[in-house]
């Protein structure tokens, strides 16, 4: 399965005002259960709030985990110009000098 495909949404929680990931698994079993319960991708159990509560933060482990699934070449190894084009411009070019005082 891609995970690409996985869609999910913010939802914030009753209990404390964080906001967290919900896949839509996730939401249409809650709707299946009845009990309006929600897990989250970070493995909470949470109550959704009303829909005028504004959220008090981010959960940092549903960023966490939603950065690794839709972004996981970043993550894996630092960003470097590898390309002909940029090695090309970047060539030659002399070191920046500071100036001491």
């Amino acid at each position: 399965m891609n995970t690409n495909s996985i869609r999910s949404s913010w939802i914030t929680a009753q209990e404390d005002g964080t906001e967290h990931a919900v896949t839509d698994v996730a939401q249409e079993a809650a709707r299946d259960a009845g009990d309006g319960r929600y897990e989250a991708e970070c493995g909470t159990v949470l109550l959704a709030a009303a829909m005028e509560a504004a959220p008090l933060h981010r959960c940092a482990r549903c960023r966490t985990i939603r950065r690794a699934r839709f972004r996981p070449r970043e993550l894996a190894a630092p960003q470097r110009r590898s390309g002909w084009l940029s090695r090309l411009c970047h060539r030659g070019r002399p070191a920046e000098r500071t100036t001491g005082a």
